[in-house]
């Protein structure tokens, strides 16, 4: 069903649901949008989503983008009404083909196929999956030409969806620089950046994979540099406090430490905790380790409900590590308890714990969610 259309004075754009286009004059289109000038030259950017007809003077150029529009309106549309099942195979439809016409990844179109993709993940447990729309989130977030607005940036807060991507920080809570050796995290490890990438995009996605090297077992001698801001460098210190030489796990877990106290959020605190923890396990000294279990204990007990499959990895660990110092009856309760709070947690399967959880009666370990292998669902015929 189409909504009675906006028409827009003396300018013919057509928006969906009643909704009136910016003042001004549509002057051309392009794949983050239709662009409307202003009298005082400033232009706001509107994505396909939004748009039901182009003026006549447009319409030719606009015909290339005809199965965009329809197709990311009907993916918000499943998103805002919490259809994430119907919403990721179109969404992912969109942004496989996103090269046969041009940079649509970018711009106002860009933020709603990207968000809306990254919910879609997260909200299964493909968190390795889920790395890549985040990154092409952050590039499509950035406005390239003066004077330029994008028309409902923040599309899912005015929707009233949960934010799945800090505004201050350009964090994603739920996506924390932290993994668990399982055979999902060659996708980290082979995602290739894009042409033009943000500064900012490319130094996480190099972060991120450092990470994910680690786990796998590879040597990581050394980490790229960040932009100056408080965001970038903590994910930085995170990742050098877990994959660095001693001597450098030490510096970075100094300025975590530092950090902490002033941590704005909880999921903030959450994350330098569990840095923290991860990265005391790894020293020979056994005192340090303990100090590093007790952290990872502050994550599940403080944040669970901030960061909940952090919280699973984290209590995992600890598990693990006194697993490790003969602490076994310790570390079986640990794994009791994860079994009991996230019995379907991708993170039970994870071989570090697998070994605890086969003495714990009732305790089966859980597929891998960040599997290739999992079922796409089928798009039906509803937006």
């Amino acid at each position: 069903m189409i909504a009675c259309p906006a028409f827009a004075q003396d300018q013919g754009l057509v928006l969906r649901a009643f909704e009136q286009p910016p003042a001004g004059q549509a002057m051309g289109v392009g794949p983050q949008g239709v662009q409307v000038r202003s009298s005082q030259g400033d232009v706001v950017v509107v994505g396909w989503d939004r748009v039901l007809r182009t003026p006549a003077s447009l319409v030719e150029a606009a015909d290339a983008y005809d199965e965009l529009a329809l197709d990311t309106w009907r993916a918000r549309a499943r998103l805002e009404r919490g259809d994430l099942v119907l919403a990721e195979p179109l969404l992912q439809q969109i942004f496989e083909r996103a090269g046969d016409v041009g940079p649509v990844l970018r711009g106002p179109t860009g933020l709603v196929v990207t968000e809306g993709l990254l919910r879609c993940r997260l909200a299964r447990g493909a968190s390795a999956a889920a790395l890549e729309p985040w990154l092409a989130w952050i590039d499509a977030s950035i406005v390239r030409q003066p004077r330029t607005t994008f028309a409902h940036r923040d599309w899912s807060q005015e929707a009233g969806l949960p934010p799945v991507i800090d505004a201050g920080t350009e964090l994603c809570p739920l996506l924390p620089p932290m993994w668990l050796a399982t055979p999902s995290l060659q996708l980290v490890v082979q995602l290739e950046g894009t042409e033009g990438e943000r500064d900012k995009a490319s130094a996480m996605r190099a972060l991120y994979q450092a990470a994910a090297r680690h786990e796998l077992g590879q040597t990581v001698t050394e980490l790229p540099e960040v932009p100056r801001e408080t965001a970038s460098e903590l994910v930085r210190d995170i990742v050098a406090a877990r994959v660095l030489d001693e001597q450098a796990r030490a510096a970075a877990r100094a300025r975590l430490e530092s950090a902490l106290p002033n941590a704005s959020s909880p999921w903030l605190a959450a994350w330098i905790r569990a840095g923290l923890g991860r990265s005391l396990v790894l020293e020979e000294d056994e005192e340090a380790k303990l100090r590093g279990v007790a952290q990872l204990l502050r994550v599940h007990v403080l944040h669970r409900e901030n960061v909940p499959a952090l919280a699973d990895v984290t209590l995992a660990e600890a598990a693990a590590t006194l697993a490790s110092l003969g602490q076994n009856d310790s570390a079986r309760s640990l794994a009791r308890e994860l079994a009991r709070v996230s019995p379907q947690s991708p993170v039970l399967s994870w071989p570090g714990v697998t070994g605890v959880l086969e003495a714990v009666p009732g305790a089966s370990p859980s597929p891998d969610s960040n599997s290739l292998e999992s079922e796409e669902p089928s798009v039906g015929d509803t937006p």
